[in-house]
């Protein structure tokens, strides 16, 4: 092109460029407003590198189980011995200690076919007569908690 015209700027090569890339590539190379024909082809394989970076799906990390088990805080609230005064504000709403039951003990309910709250016979349908809040907690074996809390 420069043989047949000599008089063409750089700008017009540069311009000429970057106006015959595709669109996500024109704007990214455009916004750095090259100078020089190389730093032009510099700024669209860059962001080509980026695009393909972006389309390309990460691999699945593998699961390599931890050696030790890190503890985990438990999201009910530690028990207190009788000896100590209660300050959680829990227990001084007047509501009963939470009944905790042994393995024995839940054998013995589900033997006998009795609800584990309100010791009457359960069947399908039950609903106790003791209104309390109950609160379930799941430990998933591999998955740890977010400790930024």
């Amino acid at each position: 092109m420069l043989i047949k015209n000599p008089t063409l700027p750089l700008d017009y090569f540069v311009a000429s460029f970057v106006g015959g890339l595709d669109d996500n590539v024109k704007h990214f190379t455009r916004a750095f407003n090259p100078r020089t024909l190389p730093d032009a082809v510099y700024f669209a394989r860059l962001q080509i590198a980026t695009i393909q970076a972006i389309k390309t799906p990460d691999k699945p990390k593998p699961y390599i189980p931890q050696k030790t088990p890190t503890p985990q805080r438990s999201l009910l609230p530690t028990p207190i011995p009788n000896n100590q005064k209660s300050t959680n504000a829990y227990y001084s709403t007047g509501q009963p200690k939470p009944k905790i039951l042994s393995a024995t003990e839940r054998a013995e309910k589900l033997a006998k076919g009795l609800c584990f709250f309100c010791d009457q016979p359960y069947e399908k349908g039950h609903k106790c007569n003791i209104k309390r809040t109950q609160l379930f907690l799941i430990k998933i074996p591999g998955v740890e908690e977010d400790s930024d809390c």
